[in-house]
């Protein structure tokens, strides 16, 4: 696709798209459209739709560049399930334009986007739509390897036979949402539901204890860091949050370095090697314990007790540490 593309609207609008940035410039007989709510730049962003799932069926061309209607300040992007009939996603437009551009593409699941690495990263991506039914792990999957897009999860009709719409699609679907849909009889044995409701509480003392009740996996420590995130960003501006940043930066810190245990034990020795606070030292020192506990593998046994080791000297503790299993 090329760097700049030129398309004409039905009632007389010039588009002009600068592909590699993912915005356009709209003008009538010349004149220049600034946009409505925009900064007093030309630039319009232009929105990049990912659709998620089996049961979408493609309407527009895929990976280019196409125009649509523009209905009140509303982008009319169709899209098809699996019942065939048509529907549309409602996006919000700052342009008066009669036409407006958007570019689309399809995946089968989730882990068919994340794969394709960075190449549908950035401008003008900016959306996901995901098909009813859609796991809760492929929905946290997805905000985990894409916290940047904005995502609407599309819900039955029920047998309604009007055409659905997401007017409010750009609204993210956030992590709290997500762990309030999986019922309640699993989630006391749970570690990311306990971790949504120690940090909704805000009794995040516990927090320093959950992985050393649990063993954690690799991606529920990556879940646990986007709830952590949302909650540092504190986008809703949210006044509780404000005086616990730093406690909520420190907890993220915490549990970086046990996604990094998790996800690269060398890295997390040079980690060591190099110092870390005696504070982060004496919170992974239990945690740790647990998965030296927790697993048969002699050598895997082996280091944890060199990591316990040099977490206890770390953290300034005077306690034994058991000898290294033979």
């Amino acid at each position: 696709m090329s760097d700049q593309i030129q398309l004409q609207t039905p009632g007389g609008c010039a588009v002009r798209v600068f592909a590699d940035r993912g915005v356009c410039n709209v003008s009538r007989d010349g004149r220049l459209e600034f946009p409505q709510g925009g900064s007093g730049s030309s630039d319009q962003a232009i929105p990049g739709v990912v659709f998620i799932g089996r049961s979408f069926s493609p309407v527009l061309t895929q990976n280019e560049f196409v125009l649509v209607f523009n209905r009140s300040r509303r982008l009319v992007i169709p899209y098809r399930l699996a019942d065939g009939r048509a529907r549309s996603l409602l996006l919000p437009c700052g342009s008066a334009a009669d036409q407006f551009p958007v570019i689309v593409a399809y995946f089968d699941s989730t882990r068919a986007l994340v794969d394709q690495g960075s190449l549908f990263k950035g401008p003008p991506w900016r959306y996901a739509v995901l098909e009813p039914g859609v796991s809760r792990i492929d929905l946290m999957s997805l905000k985990v390897h894409r916290p940047e897009l904005k995502t609407f999860l599309l819900k039955e009709e029920g047998g309604a036979t009007h055409e659905t719409t997401a007017a409010m699609a750009e609204q993210k679907v956030r992590a709290t949402d997500i762990i309030e849909q999986t019922g309640g009889g699993h989630n006391t044995s749970n570690p990311v539901f306990q971790a949504r409701l120690h940090l909704r509480q805000l009794a995040l003392d516990r927090m320093l204890e959950l992985p050393a009740k649990f063993t954690l996996k690799t991606e529920e420590v990556e879940f646990i860091r986007t709830f952590l995130n949302l909650m540092i960003k504190n986008e809703r501006n949210t006044a509780e949050l404000v005086p616990v940043q730093g406690e909520l930066k420190h907890l993220d810190q915490f549990y970086g370095l046990l996604s990094v245990a998790l996800k690269d034990p060398d890295q997390f020795d040079r980690a060591l090697e190099q110092g870390l606070a005696s504070d982060l030292a004496s919170y992974l020192l239990p945690v740790v314990r647990n998965m030296r506990s927790n697993t048969q593998d002699r050598e895997q046994q082996i280091r944890y007790w060199e990591w316990e080791y040099r977490l206890n000297e770390l953290s300034g503790g005077q306690g034994s540490v058991k000898k290294p299993p033979k």
